[in-house]
């Protein structure tokens, strides 16, 4: 009963989650430092998750991205703009994999079927560890949120980005 009545929603969550990321990305492409989303043509995304890259280089900073992405969380954090982490390391990493404990009795990797063994590292997957390292997931963006709370994400990334420098600096003198 209750998915039946989510499901009546359905149809428009789904394009308030659009209008809020089209909102977001077109606002923040005028922000140095970070960047919404890219939408290949002829694509239509949802927006489970709104994504958010951050880019050091666009404020003058040459410091490591990861760095950065830390310092911005934090100060974006404070003015009450929460961004997360889904995925820490290319799954291959994770410890499942690392341990090959599986199912049963150590499947799919003792199985006597498959006949080989294979190696899981997170650094086969370079561009998997790169997009983690340069990117967050911004909360709230589907409804009940309103426009209100998407142009307050605005306000907030441009008084941080505005910043950033002098975020850098406080991150730096605490070490």
């Amino acid at each position: 009963a209750c998915c039946r009545a989510q499901l009546k929603r359905f149809p428009k969550y789904n394009a308030t989650r659009k209008e809020f990321a089209q909102f977001l990305t077109a606002k923040l492409a005028d922000i140095p430092g970070v960047k919404g989303p890219y939408t290949p043509p002829g694509r239509e995304p949802v927006y489970f998750s709104y994504i958010v890259e951050f880019r050091p280089q666009e404020v003058g900073l040459d410091v490591p991205v990861e760095k950065f992405k830390a310092a911005v969380q934090k100060a974006l954090g404070a003015e009450g703009i929460g961004l997360g982490q889904w995925q820490k390391m290319p799954v291959p990493a994770q410890a499942v994999f690392q341990s090959k404990n599986g199912y049963g009795k150590g499947c799919p990797w003792t199985c006597k079927f498959y006949g080989r063994d294979i190696q899981y590292r997170g650094s086969d997957y370079p561009e998997t560890v790169k997009f983690i390292a340069e990117h967050a997931y911004l909360s709230g963006v589907f409804p009940p949120n309103t426009m209100s709370l998407m142009k307050r994400y605005v306000e907030g990334f441009k008084k941080v980005m505005g910043r950033a420098k002098d975020i850098m600096k406080l991150v730096e003198e605490k070490k």
